[in-house]
């Protein structure tokens, strides 16, 4: 998988508001994503624990 920055992340949510843009909560170790060796990125938000991203 490629690299994507947290920016990129946010600007994928078309559906969603800037504030729930803004709000998202992205993986706790992010920074430390092993990019290569990943097939997909999905998470819970903490905030909103039923919604999947």
């Amino acid at each position: 998988m490629q690299k994507i920055s947290e920016h990129q992340i946010r600007a994928s949510l078309i559906d969603a508001s800037l504030r729930e843009r803004k709000s998202l909560s992205l993986p706790k170790h992010f920074g430390e994503l092993d990019w290569e060796n990943l097939d997909f990125l999905g998470w819970r938000d903490e905030k909103l624990p039923l919604v999947g991203t």
